[in-house]
């Protein structure tokens, strides 16, 4: 099991560039705050929420052509 894992992820960074897979792990504590929200109804905080839009905002940098 931990093997497909492995080559599944080896086979995301094959197909496109380095830079673009390490993007997913950037969206990690934006949706842990999401679901936080939505499901366990958890109060973000304002520095949480300046958190996430400085990642989402460092993603379309990132990303940008």
């Amino acid at each position: 099991m931990y093997r497909c894992r492995v080559f599944s992820l080896l086979q995301i960074t094959a197909r496109c560039r380095q830079y673009r897979a390490v993007t997913v792990t950037l969206l990690v504590p934006v949706f842990a705050l999401i679901w936080g929200v939505l499901f366990l109804q958890e109060h973000p905080t304002l520095l949480s929420l300046i958190g996430m839009a400085l990642v989402i905002f460092s993603m379309m940098l990132i990303l940008e052509k």
